[in-house]
């Protein structure tokens, strides 16, 4: 009888030892997988959190569009062309409008002074007021007005600069230009390259101290003076191809300052085979406000 019994709790104790044993590893893997899987969730969330939406990449992009990095500094390219279809567009022409003036002290060049009785290539003094419109876009327009004066003389048919003492009249001059503009923002800088068509308007009347009468290459000073103004309107004398390029920083809010170069190639003496007679090289200060 105590056998029987011991055999049949041996038996009990068989059956259910392996499925105890079981059931402890079952339950440990059953542990480990739900800890592998909730590792791997937390892996996924942090994943997920680190992924943006579409639109915050592209706000990003935005964000960062045309920055750099040169010699340790931050830049910005900007290239944005802002299109304005309509008044409604901005709110008033001024608004869209950025005004400057420029002294840019330069040169009338004359390529034949050692051949004719003329100077040499007279020094000038421009001054300019204009505008560009719009402001703050790759692409505008810049109506520039420029003013200058200088003295000339009438030799075989052409109008060249003069020296004081043998000057005949005297010339006042104002240039209208009215260029395309490309700007490049940079920080604080604006590089601006310019080209275009410029008018050049001119009118004489005798110097001081020359009378009509006094001699001159037609016979006297007042024919030479008749010639002179008649020859700013012929052969597109008074037509010239702009250049130019400027440089400007930001010296408060809306004050900007920096230099400029201007290059003016006369059309009629370029077609009339009169080499760069007449061309005007600039160089001098631009204010911006």
């Amino acid at each position: 009888m105590n056998l029987k019994r011991f055999f049949l709790a041996f038996l009990t104790f068989s059956f259910f030892c392996p499925i105890c044993l079981f059931s402890q590893e079952a339950n440990s893997s059953s542990q480990n997988s739900n800890e592998e899987i909730n590792q791997e969730n937390s892996e996924i969330e942090i994943a997920t959190e680190n992924l943006q939406s579409p639109e915050d990449e592209s706000q990003d992009l935005e964000d960062n569009k045309g920055k750099f990095k040169l010699f340790n500094r931050d830049f910005t390219l900007s290239l944005e062309n802002k299109i304005y279809s309509s008044p409604e567009d901005f709110r008033d022409f001024i608004h869209a409008t950025n005004f400057f003036i420029e002294l840019t002290p330069g040169f009338y060049i004359n390529p034949y002074k050692n051949e004719l009785h003329s100077g040499p290539s007279a020094p000038i003094y421009p001054f300019s007021l204009g505008f560009t419109w719009p402001n703050y876009t790759f692409l505008a327009i810049q109506p520039t007005f420029t003013y200058f004066s200088m003295y000339h003389l009438w030799y075989d048919g052409n109008v060249y600069p003069a020296e004081i003492e043998n000057r005949t009249v005297t010339t006042y001059s104002i240039m209208m230009d009215i260029p395309a503009v490309l700007s490049v923002y940079m920080g604080k800088n604006r590089f601006q390259l310019k080209a275009g068509i410029a008018g050049l308007f001119r009118i004489a009347s005798l110097a001081n101290g020359v009378s009509e009468s006094d001699s001159g290459y037609t016979g006297s000073a007042g024919e030479d003076l008749k010639e002179i103004n008649k020859w700013f309107w012929q052969k597109l004398n008074f037509l010239y191809i702009s250049n130019g390029f400027s440089w400007l920083r930001e010296i408060t809010g809306t004050l900007k300052g920096g230099s400029i170069l201007n290059v003016y190639f006369p059309i009629g003496s370029l077609l009339d085979q009169r080499a760069f007679l007449g061309t005007i090289i600039s160089f001098g200060f631009k204010i911006s406000l």
